[in-house]
């Protein structure tokens, strides 16, 4: 495995960590408490307990916050593409800077594809429906069935087995806390610019 911070290797860092979050490198590491801005590479993994949040910076503009209980794997990490695979949980992935960069978020039930300038919530419930609610631009949602545009102010419910899964496309539920969290960090790191 290449050095972190090598030239050319790109990294992920935890830019963010309220309670008690854990990283697991590559596939066969134990879990070990994160450090903050610690490098992080494709193979590693993400798990924040309940009540917790953190966020993790990809590259300049792609971004993916977590909520308490959420465990996700960085599965790629090159220039051009990012791929983030969810275990279980609620993130919020938001592109605040356009790139060339495709990214992906894999859940076991559906593909999310964020367009260009966008801020989409991601969670997996514990009776295993898929809810993505677009708040800001669209995304390209994939399933065995094909791929759907989501647009702002939507969400898509995907249930059901892999292979044969069912959705529906419904109106985003209205802001909650987990809603005005982004917005401040979306603020925040606009600011930074």
């Amino acid at each position: 495995r290449a050095a972190p911070d090598q030239p050319g290797q790109p990294v992920a860092r935890l830019g963010l960590m309220n309670g008690d979050v854990s990283v697991r490198r590559g596939d066969s590491g134990d879990w070990v408490a994160a450090i903050l801005n610690a490098p992080l590479m494709a193979g590693d993994s993400v798990s924040v307990s309940p009540g917790a949040r953190a966020e993790l910076q990809l590259d300049n503009g792609n971004y993916v916050r977590l909520a308490g209980d959420t465990e996700l794997r960085i599965s790629d990490l090159q220039p051009g593409r990012i791929q983030i695979q969810m275990a279980k949980g609620l993130i919020t992935y938001r592109v605040l800077r356009d790139s060339s960069n495709q990214a992906e978020i894999s859940t076991p039930a559906v593909a999310v594809h964020p367009l260009r300038l966008s801020a989409v919530r991601v969670e997996i419930a514990p009776d295993g429906m898929t809810r993505i609610s677009v708040r800001r631009g669209d995304v390209e949602a994939s399933t065995q069935k094909g791929t759907e545009r989501v647009h702002e102010g939507s969400t898509m419910l995907v249930r059901g087995a892999q292979d044969e899964p069912e959705y529906q496309i419904v109106s985003a539920s209205g802001r909650d806390a987990w809603a005005g969290f982004n917005d401040q960090r979306d603020t925040y790191l606009l600011r930074a610019q």
